[in-house]
This record gives structure tokens, sequence and C-alpha cells, in this order.
């Protein structure tokens, strides 16, 4: 299931030189030395922090550590996009599709999603930067990269969603799962992948895990 119903300066420098001149005249007394300023210390660089999605969970990096928490640990999870964004999410229930009873619930950060039936969750990104984490996979594709960047990294087409002959949704970092069998391309093994949503082109959603054989 893709859960995609439920969705995804630097620094200026300047310098300044200021000469004179003045006719020659008899000098009573040498010139007093030009003050050399004083060094001012650079600050220190705010380490990045950064959440990379990948098929099977969640890696945060920041100063130097990372942690990864997989897709089938909802509490560690929820704890470790929390501590990610620096704040607790909104949490609401999700309206089932009809006919199915899912029992799921969304735990929303604007612009970041976990959505989870209590045990397994999914995630979803709208957005490429939340409360200060950088958010992309692990290939470094991030909601606002271009179709011709996704595209240099071959990814498996899943869907022409709006039917214009162009592909919409892509599957990126694949891993097939035997004993399935693929919707998309009928004979071939299924596979779990990041599902990447492309709007024109440019990229306005990620999400994981996904896959290519179940029918929701």
């Amino acid at each position: 299931m893709t859960f995609r119903k439920f969705l995804v300066a630097g620094a200026l420098a300047a310098s300044l030189a200021l000469s004179a001149c003045s006719p020659v005249a008899p000098a009573s007394k040498p010139a007093p030395p030009t003050p050399v300023p004083s060094a001012t210390a650079s600050p220190t660089p705010t380490p990045s922090s950064q959440l990379t999605v990948n098929v099977d969970g969640v890696t945060f990096a920041h100063a130097g550590r990372s942690e990864t928490v997989p897709f089938t640990d909802t509490t560690a999870l929820l704890a470790l996009v929390s501590d990610a964004v620096g704040a607790s999410p909104a949490v609401s229930k999700v309206e089932d599709l009809p006919g199915y009873s899912f029992n799921l619930t969304a735990y929303d950060w604007t612009g970041l999603k976990v959505v989870s039936n209590g045990t397994n969750a999914s995630i979803s990104a709208t957005s490429a930067r939340v409360g200060g984490v950088t958010i992309q996979t692990g290939q470094g594709i991030a909601v606002g990269s271009t179709r011709a960047d996704l595209l240099t990294l071959r990814p498996t087409e899943i869907a022409d969603e709006n039917s214009d002959g162009v592909p919409d949704d892509f599957g990126v970092e694949p891993q097939e799962e035997p004993g399935t069998n693929s919707l998309s391309h009928p004979g071939s093994v299924g596979i779990t992948y990041i599902l990447v949503i492309v709007d024109g082109d440019l990229v306005k959603q990620i999400q994981s895990p996904a896959n290519d054989f179940s029918d929701i």
C-alpha cells in the first residue's frame, strides 16, 4: 500500500581600501602607523541536520551522529522524527477507504507526516525542510528536485496518474520482494521502493515504503 491518498544567504564579504595623497611638505614628525584592526573570530558553523528516507526506515543525522529507526517500530519512529523536527506532531485519525478498516493514525508536522496502524508506519514529505532539518532520500532526491535529476537515477516508472503519457510516479532504491507479482510490470517480481511523485518538472512528494504489488 502506498498511502498516497494520505499524503508529500550564503555569506556576504566586503573589503574597503582607502588611499590619499597630498603635496610634499617638510615633515615635523613621522606619521603615526596606520592602526591594524584586530582579528574577529569567525562564527562556528551550525551543524546540519538531515533526515534520510530509506526503503525500510529513516535515519536522522546531526552533529556527527546518526540513528536509524525501521518503519516496523512506530513508537521509535515518532520519537526520532519529533526529536529531528524539534516539535510534537498534530495527531488525527485517517478516514478509511470504503470497504476497508485500516485503523490508521496520522502524525503531521506540516510538510512531514507519519501514518501508522500502531505497529508499522510510512512517512511522506511535501517539504524539503521542516523545523530546521532537511529531508531527502539516500540518493539525494528531495521535494523540489527536478525531474531531470530524478531521471539520472534511472528510477522505476510506476504510474501515469493523469494519463498524459508522461509518468508521474517513480520508484527509487527498489528492493525485490520474492513471492510477489508486480502490478505495474506484469510478469516481474514485485518491489518495495521509495515513491517519488512528480508534478510537471519538479518533485512534489516523497513517500516510503511503497510497493507495486498491492492493489490499494
